[in-house]
């Protein structure tokens, strides 16, 4: 954060100073007081489990040089602010606003069910060879995170690529406020936080909100292979569809795998080209298209891009390739929705071997009153897939197995756990050298721990 001074965090929030200097430079806000440094505000937020309020007196005799409140009767400290807001979470809002408007850059925003992460990586790595680039860091995509990453932005930045999560009504249209999109890219529409949305049709319209602060000359990338996305032709925005189908603006074709990378032709209204990714999955070309076709309206060379596309090395836990031996690993054990499990045995399956595929899947959390339907209804889908062996864990997981042995012909073995541990003592007897094993769970079951401890085998 570059400095800010207490009076204009006070005209940006509407709060009322209790004690300290108007004058006084802030140069970061923390909402955890362990991360405060010098010129640190402290920002308690009050969560369902921890009031921050109660950190305020620790922070304040730390390296805070002050604190928000809540709480006007508050014990003031000498020679430190004390800010008192209405409400800590909405401040933080209005100040990454307020701090957002400083700067005159394009900022990207991208959100969607599957592959906000891996499409802004992508977009970064692009852009980054030509211009100074801010990008969120990690999962920092919440009504906490979002402000977070905002303040980050400093003049040299020449762009910013930010990424959106949401999981109720109402979230989107905060977000946008904060951060005020020039592009906006949504990546799919699939059933991650249904559990709160209630349906895809919810979801696209909260999603949709990404859209509300483009202008005339801003544009609106959206994958043209998802039927919900594609019926969004009649919004009034510039739209770039982008995807495998050839009715799309932005299209990837002529595709091959080949040495780990996969190999294709983008192709748009104006020029084709030859590109190539040094990662497995084909779910990467679309995050690739919109990486590409963002490029051209910054006026990229194809040499600028074809080199962004060729650093781009994937993102941690998500389908990421380890080997003990001649044992490949598939690590995809950040989060887990039906639409991602399908991508992660899909490029299982691209993977050349000569041992067997198997699938260790844990619970998909999030999917609330539809989670027994949408783990059987994935099985039924994976029942078509060429996998050798299926393993699940978790208590909505079995339903996976029920769906794929209910539906599938051949003898292909499936079983059941609770935990981790339980699975592993089973993955142990049973693999063999020459495996394509892929761990794959929503974050809360934990399944990078199978990972570990697969790569810690002797053969």
């Amino acid at each position: 954060m570059e400095p800010t001074s207490i009076k204009e965090i006070l005209d940006a929030t509407g709060g009322k100073l209790l004690s300290g200097d108007p004058s006084s430079l802030v140069t970061s806000i923390c909402v955890d007081n362990r991360e405060l440094k010098k010129n640190s505000l402290f920002l308690p937020l009050i969560g369902e489990r921890v009031d921050g309020h109660k950190f305020i007196k620790e922070a304040l005799s730390g390296k805070a040089m002050g604190s928000f409140t809540q709480n006007e009767s508050f014990v003031k400290v000498e020679n430190k602010a004390m800010i008192l807001v209405k409400n800590t979470l909405k401040a933080l809002h209005d100040i990454a606003r307020y701090y957002r408007k400083r700067f005159d850059l394009p900022l990207i925003a991208v959100t969607g069910s599957v592959g906000k992460t891996i499409t802004k990586e992508m977009i970064f790595s692009i852009l980054s060879q030509k211009f100074d680039v801010m990008k969120t860091e990690g999962n920092l995509n919440s009504q906490v995170g979002l402000p977070l990453t905002l303040l980050n932005l400093n003049h040299k930045n020449q762009a910013a690529v930010v990424e959106f999560g949401i999981s109720e009504p109402g979230e989107m249209e905060k977000l946008v406020k904060m951060a005020l999109p020039n592009i906006s890219v949504i990546t799919n529409i699939g059933l991650s936080h249904i559990e709160f949305l209630k349906s895809k049709e919810n979801i696209f319209k909260e999603k949709l909100h990404i859209s509300d602060t483009l202008s005339k000359d801003d544009i609106l990338l959206l994958n043209g292979d998802d039927k919900i996305l594609f019926s969004a032709k009649d919004i009034d925005k510039k739209i770039l569809y982008f995807g495998l189908n050839k009715n799309n603006d932005l299209v990837a074709e002529e595709i091959s795998i080949n040495n780990g990378a996969i190999h294709f032709s983008f192709k748009n209204r104006e020029f084709s080209c030859k590109m190539k990714i040094n990662v497995l999955g084909k779910y990467n070309l679309y995050s690739a298209l919109v990486g590409i076709g963002i490029a051209l309206r910054f006026n990229l060379s194809t040499q600028e891009i074809q080199r962004g596309l060729e650093n781009y090395s994937g993102v941690s836990m998500r389908q990421q390739i380890h080997r003990n031996k001649e044992l490949i690993v598939i690590n995809d054990t950040y989060n887990s929705s039906p639409d991602s499990v399908v991508s992660a045995v899909e490029t299982m399956e691209e993977i050349s071997n000569s041992g067997r595929k198997i699938a260790v899947l844990a619970d998909m959390l999030e999917l609330g009153e539809f989670s027994e339907k949408e783990h059987y209804n994935l099985g039924v889908v994976l029942s078509k897939s060429k996998i050798d062996a299926l393993l699940t864990i978790g208590k909505f997981a079995k339903n996976i197995a029920i769906g794929f042995e209910k539906n599938n012909d051949s003898k292909i073995k499936t079983m059941s756990f609770l935990t981790n541990e339980e699975a592993f003592f089973e993955i142990e007897k049973i693999i063999s050298p020459k495996d394509v094993i892929l761990i794959k769970g929503s974050r809360g079951m934990k399944t990078e721990e199978i990972v570990q401890k697969i790569l810690e085998l002797q053969f």
